[in-house]
């Protein structure tokens, strides 16, 4: 049997790694991503040749909304030059360090964001989103704390704490604190997903089957939801079910060797020797052994 895919624990920027179940950074922060990645825009024509602090960050937001990141970076430097405390451009400087996988500076700059205003909620939040992909647990977790301070009903900061107990393998209060977000927020998908796949490590097989059936109604064509349900399916002993899923996942991704692995599994367990010897092999040419 073939083990579960674990997507990243924050966002989109980082690739899906291989674990015991794949796990949503997802990656929603779909709900949150866009909170991460949309800069602070509020600006007005920009002369051909800026002069002044906001001058440059005005062109800044326009580079930055165009995607033209280095641009960026180079106009808010300019003005955080001219006014070091115009704490919109540090914020957008690092939204384009962040866009750029240049992780560091942007935690740098949602720091000096966070010092020039201590209760902005949104450079908190990406400040900690950006620690978990870096796999920096405990100041994520700081910072999630930090906005659950701020608003106890904050669907953001209970979703992100779930992933810092999730990353350090704390099941239980990850699970707390992904049913917390889906009390606040029921429509974040990602809640659901991560959720389940708690559930998976906890071998809670019926639960973990709820948690992805309702994230597939929301997202029916999510190849990592399918396997992660087959593999709850499989380890409750509903290896017809596991089939199905294992084949929607196959469907999805052909090239994912770990679904024909799984699926062999389950279709020897259902006595269907051949297909599963068929899909064995598919699995190893696809380099799964």
């Amino acid at each position: 049997m073939g083990v579960a895919k674990k997507p990243n624990l924050t966002r989109e920027s980082r690739s899906p790694g291989r674990g015991d179940a794949y796990a949503m950074n997802t990656i929603l922060r779909l709900f949150l991503l866009a909170i991460l990645l949309s800069p602070v825009i509020g600006y007005a024509q920009t002369p051909a040749n800026p002069k002044t602090a906001d001058e440059f960050y005005n062109r800044g937001n326009e580079a930055l909304s165009n995607g033209n990141l280095d641009g960026a970076i180079a106009d808010f430097t300019q003005a955080v030059a001219l006014d070091p405390k115009l704490s919109e451009a540090f914020y957008n400087r690092a939204n384009a360090f962040q866009k750029k996988g240049d992780v560091e500076n942007a935690i740098l700059d949602y720091s000096r964001t966070i010092a020039l205003e201590p209760d902005r909620t949104d450079a908190i939040y990406n400040r900690g989103m950006v620690y978990l992909d870096k796999n920096d647990f405990d100041h994520a977790m700081t910072d999630f704390e930090h906005l659950l301070r701020l608003n106890p009903k904050d669907a953001q900061g209970f979703y992100g704490r779930g992933q810092c107990h999730e990353g350090k393998g704390d099941y239980d209060q990850a699970i707390a604190d992904y049913t917390q977000t889906i009390t606040i927020f029921p429509q974040g998908r990602a809640a659901y997903f991560n959720r389940g796949y708690a559930y998976i490590r906890k071998k809670d097989h019926d639960r973990a089957i709820a948690d992805f059936t309702t994230y597939l109604t929301i997202t029916p064509d999510d190849q990592e939801a399918h396997y992660n349900r087959g593999l709850a399916y499989f380890n409750k002993g509903d290896f017809t079910n596991a089939v199905a899923d294992f084949t929607k996942s196959i469907e999805l991704n052909p090239k994912d060797g770990k679904s024909y692995q799984s699926r062999s599994a389950a279709y020897f367990k259902l006595g269907k020797k051949a297909l599963a010897e068929a899909d064995k092999r598919k699995a190893r040419e696809l380099g799964v052994q």
